[in-house]
């Protein structure tokens, strides 16, 4: 389990392959992650906001350059959103910014009044 946490301005977000400015607050969540796994691959956070993701192959092939690994998508959202929609708009705004390290990536998050 992750306490909830205040942080200052310049605070990094160590991520696997960058460094991400941190934001001020972040959330109590509790994660769970395959044996022998880097990172979260679901959680749930305070508010009720669950995430996780499942590979989905894709014809779109990245360069695997450094940018999000998709367990460090899950965690920022867990630490980040108070509803589904908004963790929705953290992962599109989160991939938009720093990019996806992994291609064919789908991410399920949801809330008690959305999915």
């Amino acid at each position: 389990m992750h306490q909830a946490a205040t942080h200052s301005k310049d605070t990094i977000y160590k991520a696997a392959y960058i460094d991400i400015p941190e934001v001020e607050q972040t959330y109590k969540f509790i994660g769970s992650r395959s044996a022998g796994r880097w990172g979260y691959g679901m959680g749930i956070n305070e508010y009720q906001v669950s995430v996780g993701d499942n590979d989905a192959p894709s014809r779109d092939e990245l360069g695997f350059t450094a940018s999000l690994h998709d367990n460090d998508v899950i965690r920022l959202v867990l630490e980040r959103a108070k509803t589904a929609r908004e963790g929705v708009d953290i992962v599109t705004g989160l991939v938009s910014e720093f990019g996806q390290a992994w291609n064919g990536i789908m991410f399920e998050i949801g809330d008690p009044n959305e999915l």
